[in-house]
């Protein structure tokens, strides 16, 4: 199973302080650097990472830490699924409970972990994206932003046939980002045009619940 791995990068310091510690990623990585929104970058970089030929594409946040057998944990993981498009280590699951084992800097020594891995998913944490590559996502490039593409990935997964997992492959998320999350109008916005474009299915987010 050959990996690929792709991150958006705004800061070098924190991409070089986290993600590329030595001895975590075997793979190749591709970068894209400062990019107007996600749905963009994502774009750019699953073209890239698809000319290599690899069979898993890995989106990655610029501040998360690899455990160094982090890569063989998630090719076996992956094997004993058999039946999958996206795959990620956070997110909601079909019962809409939140699953995954993940570190959290913000919270620790607090470890978010579920002891029922895999399961299906309904919406991913951005954090880490997992695709195959014969299922890769093309991003809607109407979204604005770096939020929500977890969602839009999972909801394009289910409406094309695929399946959607969180599986237990843990790592570090190093953020700087408040725990708290304040939702602003872009935020909400594209959550709208999610709505729409995936009705009848309904979106989830990790960070935020609609409230009618």
């Amino acid at each position: 199973m050959k990996f690929v791995y792709g991150c958006l990068v705004n800061d070098r310091q924190i991409l070089e302080n986290n993600l590329l510690l030595p001895g975590r990623i075997n793979a190749q990585l591709f970068i894209e650097e400062n990019v107007e929104r996600a749905s963009i970058g994502l774009n750019k970089l699953s073209k890239r990472m698809l000319e290599t030929g690899a069979d898993v594409l890995i989106f990655m946040h610029q501040d998360c830490i690899l455990p160094p057998n982090w890569e063989a944990n998630c090719q076996k993981k992956l094997e004993e699924l058999k039946d999958w498009s996206l795959a990620g280590v956070w997110g909601i699951d079909d019962t809409d409970t939140f699953v995954g084992h993940v570190w959290d800097i913000r919270i620790w020594p607090y470890m978010m972990k579920s002891d029922n891995l895999p399961r299906p998913a309904r919406c991913l944490d951005e954090i880490c994206l997992i695709m195959k590559a014969n299922a890769c996502v093309k991003f809607d490039t109407n979204m604005t932003g770096f939020d929500l593409y977890g969602s839009y990935a999972c909801l394009e997964t289910v409406k094309n046939g695929g399946k959607a997992w969180i599986i237990e492959v843990p790592m570090m998320h190093n953020t700087r980002r408040q725990f708290r999350f304040e939702v602003s109008e872009e935020f909400k916005t594209n959550y709208e045009y999610l709505e729409k474009k995936f009705y009848p299915l309904e979106v989830r987010s990790t960070v935020y619940e609609k409230v009618e």
